[in-house]
């Protein structure tokens, strides 16, 4: 029912590929399930670089909720996608947006945090080698910070 909801209501943004409105829409809804449904439909490496900088680090905040509440069950198509939208979207962090760059800082390194806790206490995780590369994008983007 909720995403029914939520797919209504995103669809016209979707359609005119306005990704950052309807990611800002999803994420004002506060609806870790929308979040996760908007990176399913979504492709990261063509959305992630069209948000905007308040946009993108609210959505990693989000999906670092999503993973440290434990919602995210490996091998499933939902763990892949916020997998692969943490890597884009970690990429898609401008480290020369100094009105950003505090608030940036802080969600990467919780994403960081996050993401080596699941490394280590997760063995043979099933997304061992997606969480591994969304690890390095993060680490990635920090350094550039």
């Amino acid at each position: 029912e909720c995403l029914r909801s939520i797919a209504a209501q995103l669809g016209e943004s979707l359609t005119a590929a306005n990704f950052n409105e309807a990611f800002q829409q999803v994420l004002s809804l506060t609806d870790l399930e929308g979040v996760v449904y908007m990176c399913r439909t979504c492709e990261p490496s063509a959305a992630a670089p069209e948000l905007s900088q308040l946009v993108l680090l609210s959505l990693l905040s989000q999906l670092n909720t999503y993973m440290q509440e434990g919602k995210m069950m490996p091998g499933t198509p939902e763990s892949s996608a916020v997998l692969s939208w943490i890597a884009e979207g970690s990429e898609a962090v401008d480290p020369s947006d100094q009105q950003f760059s505090a608030a940036a800082r802080s969600i990467l390194d919780g994403l960081n945090q996050t993401l080596r806790d699941t490394l280590t206490s997760v063995p043979g995780h099933a997304d061992y080698d997606a969480v591994r590369r969304s690890a390095m994008a993060v680490h990635l983007a920090l350094r550039a910070l």
